[in-house]
């Protein structure tokens, strides 16, 4: 891998599955540190878990404006300003 995303900073929203699970592991593997979201709080711990000291996970409905500003505050608390967005929307 090339390390694209070294040092930036991701939000990943959907994170717990499919595309957004997905999206968090390569932007991790190339370097990324990851904040993922998602409703499903057993899935988004465990994938913070698997990809380790570089990911966050924060519970999150993205249709939730309180929502947002705690992601938003968290990740700038441990990692800093995001550099980057993926969204994932549920099917």
């Amino acid at each position: 891998m090339s390390r694209r995303t070294e040092g930036k900073i991701a939000i990943v929203t959907g994170a717990a599955s499919g595309v957004g699970r997905e999206d968090a592991l390569l932007l991790a593997r190339e370097g990324a540190r990851v904040v993922l979201t998602d409703v499903n709080e057993e899935a988004g711990h465990a994938l913070a878990r698997e990809i380790g000291e570089t990911a966050l996970f924060v519970p999150h409905d993205i249709a939730s404006e309180a929502g947002w500003q705690q992601v938003m505050a968290r990740t700038e608390q441990r990692f800093g300003a995001p550099m980057c967005w993926s969204t994932t929307l549920p099917s």
